[in-house]
């Protein structure tokens, strides 16, 4: 009992939660058309990364793994690392949202990773990831089949800078770099839609049809919550949408969102998603997914993961090559020309006995030389 009692002095309302939730997106330009522009790469390089752990099956490491960064994080806090315990010994993947919606560790450097985008705290919580994933799918797939089309509703105070980001994007598709909490009680969400310094009170209202292939998941939680009294429909990390409208009611005093769940079928998605999912081996490993990481920026993360790679795995000749040549990129962007010359020297010796090979050069330029 005396547990219980600190654990409720210790949590946030849900509510709360859902207040400071990491609410970021990202945009995919039509007019583009094209994965090298800044703006649609960081979209589709971000849908992959998503993808990467729903790839990767190594769920005891992957357990290590989040129970290890967990405890590193809350060495010095008790009530957590009971809880990290708690979850060390009873998980289970049909407890995965119900993890995800408690003031635990869990909600908390979830989202802190989404909200930093930090790809190596996300890769840690690859196993929360996948479970959610296979949750919202198994839970969507048993629904009410009357009807497919569904409204749902999600109250928001977002920066004005955000509203006229949304007002740039209508008619594009936007991807959510969070998992999206909604309602489907208009009334309850214009609670979450409170004004704030320097923030606008926003009304999201999403359009989704249950039966829409290929895209991503979503579901009432609401009997696996933690909370189970709240009325709650949560949409997969990475959903992608169409933004129809923005507009502001005079009337309620705040902005008026209109979004349709897209499948990654749609016309304008589907040659680029398709041309960078070919891009990455059906069996994702972390060599794989330190070469997402590069492509997203995160030069620090990207090199954890390849020493990961070499550490925990056994790669052949070729995979190894590659490692040293990512190697030698990152150092060279970072301007450490003596690291990157060193992986270059240890790539040529990994391959002595070759006659050619594709190696990086001092300049960072791709080059073939002769051994």
């Amino acid at each position: 009992m005396e547990e219980e009692q600190q654990d409720t002095k210790h949590v946030l309302s849900r509510k709360q939660m859902i207040a400071e939730e990491t609410f970021s997106i990202s945009v995919f330009n039509q007019s583009l058309q094209t994965s090298s522009s800044p703006l649609n790469g960081d979209f589709l390089w971000f849908q992959l990364f998503m993808e990467v752990p729903l790839r990767i099956w190594d769920r005891e490491l992957a357990k290590e793994d989040l129970i290890s960064f967990a405890r590193e994080k809350y060495v010095n806090d008790h009530i957590e690392s009971q809880k990290i315990t708690e979850f060390s010994t009873n998980y289970t993947a049909d407890t995965a949202i119900k993890w995800c919606t408690r003031d635990s560790f869990v909600y908390r450097q979830l989202n802190q990773a989404l909200r930093l985008r930090d790809l190596n705290a996300l890769y840690m919580f690859r196993l929360l990831i996948i479970d959610i994933y296979l949750q919202l799918n198994k839970m969507k797939d048993a629904g009410d089949n009357a009807s497919s089309l569904h409204y749902f509703y999600r109250g928001q105070a977002i920066s004005r800078i955000e509203i006229e980001r949304f007002q740039q994007s209508i008619g594009n598709y936007i991807a959510m770099n969070s998992f999206l909490s909604t309602s489907s009680n208009r009334q309850v969400s214009l609670l979450f839609a409170e004004t704030r310094e320097d923030f606008e009170s926003v009304l999201f209202t999403i359009e989704a049809d249950s039966k829409l292939l290929n895209a991503k998941p979503f579901a009432d939680i609401s009997m696996v919550s933690y909370m189970e009294q709240e009325e709650e429909t949560l949409f997969m990390l990475g959903a992608v949408f169409r933004l129809l409208s923005v507009a502001f009611d005079n009337e309620e005093r705040m902005w008026s969102v209109h979004l349709q769940l897209c499948s990654n079928d749609d016309s304008e998605l589907k040659p680029v998603l398709e041309c960078l999912k070919g891009n990455i081996e059906d069996k994702t490993d972390s060599y794989e997914l330190a070469r997402i990481m590069i492509e997203l920026g995160d030069m620090v993360s990207a090199e954890q993961h390849l020493k990961r790679f070499i550490d925990r795995e056994t790669p052949n000749q070729g995979t190894i090559g590659g490692c040293y040549m990512l190697f030698g990129d990152i150092a060279m962007q970072r301007g450490d020309l003596d690291e990157a010359i060193e992986n270059e020297e240890t790539l040529t010796k990994l391959f002595k006995n070759s006659k050619r090979l594709c190696i990086f050069g001092v300049k960072n330029i791709e080059k073939t030389i002769t051994l």
